[in-house]
């Protein structure tokens, strides 16, 4: 079974709280470069997946809701958010770095198609098995999830 999915309370709290900046993230987008137009990203929230599946379940479904209702607000209005899909160390990099795209893809399907936030809004990345969360343990739950995170330029 897949991780707790964040209350909605939860996932409000992370939205109205100022959270610590860091360097992008997207492999294509290389180092931070130090320039006043350097791209950061805020982590928002993770969203968990049972092994091998990119089906979101009724949990993940309410904290999406949670997640758009905060998104949607006046004052993110033409913020880029970047959804990242991740996958653990288990399988082939190949198998992993589509089972993480599909993750990501099926995150910004229903936040579009649900819940109605801009498609140019959403950004989906896949990583694979690249930057796991608990690395100490590479096939940990934890690590098999979709990170969305608020992607700002400074």
């Amino acid at each position: 079974s897949a991780q707790a999915q964040p209350t909605d309370t939860q996932i409000l709290e992370l939205l109205k709280k100022k959270r610590s900046m860091r360097c992008p993230t997207n492999p294509s987008e290389g180092g931070c470069g130090g320039t006043s137009t350097s791209p950061v990203e805020a982590e928002i929230v993770d969203i968990f997946f049972d092994f091998g599946s990119a089906v979101l379940d009724r949990r993940a479904h309410a904290s999406l809701s949670a997640l758009a209702a905060g998104l949607n607000r006046p004052e993110r209005a033409g913020r880029r958010f970047l959804i990242g899909g991740h996958a653990d160390a288990m399988g082939s990099k190949a198998y992993n770095q589509r089972l993480s795209e599909r993750r990501a893809e099926a995150v910004k399907r229903v936040l579009v198609q649900e819940f109605r936030l801009p498609a140019e809004t959403l950004v989906a990345v896949d990583y694979g098995k690249t930057r796991l969360k608990n690395s100490a343990n590479p096939f940990a739950p934890e690590n098999r999830r979709v990170r969305i995170m608020d992607s700002e330029v400074k």
